[in-house]
């Protein structure tokens, strides 16, 4: 399997090591095994990612996307980033994400709505901007079909948890 991150993967198991190195009890044994299957899921996540070559721009996209996911997307645009045609680009990201740009940046806009719903008493209409959305309708709506309740029914039922 070619790793996409080698700096990560050596961490990993020094840690596992240092686990191993503590003692033998049952708690450093778990731990280092615990270390060792997430060491096992990220050799999985590289070998169904593909070579680096070809993960490396989606990487880059993700990390934009991430970054700036309140801004209008663009895949015309994140091609041209990547070096590639825009039905290229886009086949390698659905393949590395499960799915295309909107749907990862509209799960990106859900996730900073959840978060501000739970943690501040800004208005929903103020939650729908600062993740992107211009028309709060249009956001409710979204939030609704993600999350089968309105952000309204959201913060309430979990704003103790």
């Amino acid at each position: 399997v070619e790793l996409h991150d080698t700096y990560r993967a050596v961490s990993t198991i020094d840690d596992a090591i240092g686990f191993l190195e503590r003692d033998e009890t049952l708690p450093s044994l778990i731990s280092a095994s615990g270390v060792g299957w997430a060491l096992l899921a990220q050799l999985a996540a590289d070998a169904v990612g593909g070579g680096r070559q070809r993960t490396e721009p989606i990487r880059q996209a993700q990390e934009h996307l991430r970054r700036n996911f309140a801004k209008p997307v663009s895949v015309p645009d994140l091609a041209r980033t990547a070096g590639l045609s825009p039905s290229h680009f886009s086949a390698l990201f659905r393949a590395a994400t499960g799915g295309g740009v909107v749907e990862y940046t509209k799960r990106l806009r859900m996730a900073r709505a959840r978060e501000l719903l739970i943690t501040s008493s800004r208005t929903i209409a103020d939650i729908a901007t600062a993740v992107g959305y211009t028309d709060a309708f249009y956001f409710s709506r979204q939030f609704r079909t993600v999350h089968r309740c309105s952000p309204s029914d959201y913060r309430s039922g979990n704003r103790g948890a």
